[in-house]
C-alpha cells in the first residue's frame, strides 16, 4: 500500500514553490477582488457607479487573457510571475496610501483595471510551466492540484474576506493581500524552470494568431460557436446580474449593518463557491446520463437563485429569512452552473482539434466573458433605476433569458449530433 509520500513523489521543490505560491496568492487575489468593490459601493451607495466601474475593471482581463497565453510561450514563465506577483504588491502598497486623499471612484477603477490586466497576463504562465516541473504522466495530477488550491481559495477567502472587511475595514484587508504578494514573488523567483522558447523569427503576431483562431471558430466548428454564444448571453443576462446585484441587495436593501453586511455578503459567496465546486466534482458521476442538448435545462435551472431573489424581494420581507433563502438559491443554482462549465468543456475539448485546443479554449474563454462588462453596466444603472423594483429586474431577466434558450433548441440538438460524431 503507496503511502502518502511515495503517492507525492512528484512534487518536487519546485513545483511545491509553485503550489505554495498559488495558495498565497490565490488568497490575496480574493480578498482584493472582495474589498475594492464592496469599499466603492459602501462609499457611493450607488448600483450604477458599482456597475460601471466593476464592468469597466473586466474589460483589460478580456484583452489581456489571450495576450498572457502568448506571452507564456515567448517568455520565461517563472519572470512572468514574479514580476507581476511584485508589481501587485506595489500597486496595493499605493492604493493603500492613496486612500481618502484622491477620489474614490476614480481610484478604485484605476486599481481594478490593472489588477485584472496583471491575472489575464498572470494565470497562463502558471498552468505553462506545469510540463517543466513534473514528469508527462504526472501532468494531468499537478493541474488537479493548481485547480484544487484555486477552487479551495474560492470557498474560503470570501469568508475570510467577509469577516476582515466587516470587522477592520478596507486598509488591514489591503496591507494583507500585499504581504501575500510579496511572499509569493520571493518564492516564485527561486523557481528553476529549463524551458526552450521559439525564435523571434518564428513566432506568428499574437493578435494574428487569436484573429485565426477565432476564424476558425466561426466558420469551420459551428458547434463550438453555438456554445460561446449561449454562453455569451447566460453571462449577460444571469451571471452578471447575480455577480452585481447580490452585494447591492445584501449589504443595502435587507436591512443590514454595513459590518453585518460585508460579513453576511462573504458568507454567500463561499456557498456559491462551494455549490460550483460541488457541481463540478458531481458532474463525473453525472457524465454517462447527460447529452449535450441536456446543457440547456442546466441553464435553466442555473436562474434558480435569480428567480428566487426576485419572489423574495417582491413577496417576502426583507431580512434574515430571505437571506437564508437567497443562500440557499445561490448554492443550489451554482451547483447546476459547475455541472454546467464540465459538460461544456468537455464538448469544446472534444470539438477541438488537437495541437489546438489551448488556443481555442482561451479564445473562447474570452468571448464567454464578453457578457459579464455588458451586463454589469446595464443592470448597474437599471438598478438605479428601479430602486425598490430591483425584484422585477431580476424575473424579467429569467424570462427573457428563458426564451433565449427555447430558442436554442436547434442548435443544442445540432451540437449533440456534433459531439457523437466526434466520439466516434
Amino acid at each position: 500500500m503507496e503511502t502518502i509520500r511515495q503517492r507525492c513523489a512528484w512534487i518536487s521543490a519546485d513545483m511545491m514553490k509553485i503550489i505554495l505560491g498559488q495558495i498565497i496568492s490565490v488568497f490575496g487575489n480574493t480578498f482584493l477582488r472582495f474589498a475594492i468593490p464592496l469599499y466603492l459601493l459602501n462609499c457611493t451607495g450607488s448600483s450604477a457607479i458599482f456597475g460601471t466601474v466593476s464592468g469597466l475593471s473586466m474589460i483589460p482581463y478580456l484583452i489581456c487573457s489571450p495576450l498572457g497565453g502568448v506571452l507564456a510561450d515567448r517568455t520565461q514563465k517563472k519572470k512572468i510571475m514574479y514580476v507581476l506577483d511584485f508589481s501587485t504588491f506595489l500597486l496595493i502598497l499605493a492604493y493603500a496610501l492613496l486612500i481618502g486623499k484622491a477620489s474614490p471612484v476614480l481610484l478604485s477603477t484605476a486599481v481594478l483595471m490593472i489588477l485584472y490586466s496583471i491575472q489575464g497576463l498572470y494565470a497562463p504562465s502558471v498552468t505553462a510551466s506545469i510540463p517543466y516541473l513534473v514528469e508527462k504522466q504526472d501532468i494531468v495530477q499537478a493541474t488537479s492540484v493548481i485547480d484544487t488550491v484555486n477552487s479551495l481559495s474560492r470557498l474560503i477567502g470570501p469568508s475570510a474576506a467577509g469577516v476582515l472587511y466587516g470587522l477592520f475595514g478596507i486598509l488591514p484587508m489591503l496591507y494583507v493581500s500585499a504581504v501575500c504578494f510579496l511572499l509569493s514573488a520571493l518564492l516564485e523567483v527561486r523557481i528553476r524552470l529549463a524551458e526552450a522558447l521559439p525564435a523571434a523569427e518564428s513566432r506568428p503576431r499574437a493578435f494574428q494568431e487569436i484573429a485565426g483562431t477565432l476564424r476558425y471558430i466561426r466558420k469551420e466548428q459551428r458547434g463550438l460557436w453555438d456554445i460561446s454564444r449561449v454562453e455569451l448571453i447566460a453571462n449577460m443576462v444571469v451571471g452578471a446580474l447575480i455577480n452585481l446585484s447580490f452585494p447591492v441587495v445584501v449589504t443595502t436593501m435587507l436591512g443590514f449593518g454595513q459590518a453585518e453586511g460585508s460579513i453576511l455578503y462573504g458568507y454567500l459567496q463561499s456557498v456559491m463557491s462551494l455549490g460550483a465546486l460541488l457541481g463540478a466534482l458531481g458532474a463525473g458521476v453525472f457524465a454517462k446520463r447527460f447529452r449535450p442538448r441536456d446543457m440547456m435545462w442546466l441553464l435553466v435551472l442555473m436562474e434558480l437563485p435569480v428567480v428566487t431573489g426576485g419572489l423574495g424581494l417582491l413577496f417576502l420581507p426583507h431580512g434574515r429569512g430571505l437571506y437564508f433563502l437567497l443562500l440557499a438559491a445561490a448554492g443550489i443554482g451554482m451547483f447546476f452552473t459547475g455541472v454546467y462549465n464540465v459538460q461544456a468543456m468537455a464538448c469544446i475539448q472534444l470539438l477541438s482539434p488537437q495541437g489546438q485546443t489551448g488556443k481555442i479554449i482561451g479564445c473562447l474563454s474570452v468571448v464567454f466573458m464578453l457578457g459579464q462588462p455588458v451586463g454589469m453596466l446595464l443592470y448597474g444603472w437599471l438598478m438605479e433605476l428601479v430602486g425598490d423594483g430591483i425584484g422585477l429586474v431580476f424575473l424579467g431577466s429569467c424570462l427573457a433569458f428563458t426564451g433565449f434558450l427555447l430558442l436554442s433548441r436547434e442548435s443544442f440538438r445540432k451540437l449533440d449530433g456534433a459531439v457523437a460524431a466526434a466520439r466516434k
